[in-house]
């Protein structure tokens, strides 16, 4: 989080637009009164605070943990510049009590604005926009926005995007947040020790094994045991693993969006089949979560 990020939540705590013209206007203090220095220094101090909070609520409540893929650590933050307007939410937040409601609320906001694709250009106004259009909602319960994306258009930019995209990193936070279990051993996966698999295997199908719906996290041990398996062959082995139950390699199938129609997928090595059920079953799910707030 750097200086800029941080003037930039302070302009909002203003009711300013985070815009550079803003920026200069707070840092020309230099012939000031002491007054003035100090509300200076007390903003960038609640500033910092709230941008802190705002950082550790994206990692720890919204799954943007760190994983490695090969030898490199990769951040799963979907857009950093959601923090500077999600510090200000939080802000607002706790200004009204810590109240559950409200941080459903955000947490709404948060995850329709990632999959909708929001941040990705125009990051100030829509910053500014959308604070306004929370700290709103949070004053008048009824007023609520216009949030829930096209869960059709998530779908098909989904099926097309890089894995080190915003949706990819969104994808994997969800997947985070499943609590997935490693699917040879059935264990809860270590994220510091796990590693990126491609379920169908790219020295096998090339490029199209890249698709996001066709990447999973596993423990480092399964992954190598795994190398470059057709899938049908290592779902075998993940049965036996599980002691030849097929409920039990169900449930931790589940943990990673496989459902039932993208096992039988796995099946018969038909990589497009799985990655049109994959991705059924995630967008129907990240549906049920979104529409249940």
């Amino acid at each position: 989080l750097d200086e800029v990020s941080i003037l930039k939540v302070m302009a909002l705590l203003k009711d300013l637009e985070p815009k550079s013209q803003n920026l200069l206007k707070l840092v020309d203090i230099q012939n000031s009164s002491p007054q003035v220095l100090a509300e200076f220094n007390n903003l960038w101090e609640l500033a910092v605070y709230y941008l802190d909070v705002a950082l550790d609520r994206v990692i720890k409540v919204y799954g943007a943990s760190k994983i490695k893929v090969g030898k490199r650590n990769i951040e799963l933050i979907p857009y950093t510049t959601m923090i500077v307007p999600l510090a200000v939410m939080l802000y607002e937040i706790e200004k009204r009590g810590n109240l559950a409601a409200l941080y459903n609320k955000v947490d709404l906001w948060y995850w329709s604005t990632v999959f909708s694709q929001k941040y990705t250009h125009g990051v100030d106004s829509r910053a500014y926009n959308d604070v306004k259009i929370m700290q709103n909602w949070f004053n008048n319960p009824q007023e609520k926005p216009v949030l829930i994306p096209n869960f059709d258009y998530v779908k098909s930019e989904m099926l097309k995007a890089a894995r080190s995209s915003a949706l990819g990193k969104g994808f994997y936070n969800q997947l985070i947040l499943n609590n997935p279990k490693d699917l040879l051993t059935g264990q809860p996966i270590t994220l510091s020790e796990c590693h990126v698999d491609h379920i169908f295997p790219s020295s096998r199908f090339g490029r199209a094994a890249d698709n996001i719906f066709n990447l999973t996290l596993i423990d480092k041990n399964t992954n190598q045991r795994k190398k470059d398996k057709l899938p049908a062959d290592f779902l075998n082995d993940c049965l036996a693993s599980h002691g030849n139950d097929s409920n039990n390699l169900i449930r931790t199938l589940e943990s990673h969006f496989i459902s039932a129609k993208a096992l039988e997928a796995l099946k018969v090595n038909n990589l497009d089949g799985f990655i049109q059920a994959r991705a059924e079953s995630f967008i129907e799910i990240l549906k049920g979560k979104l529409i249940g707030n």
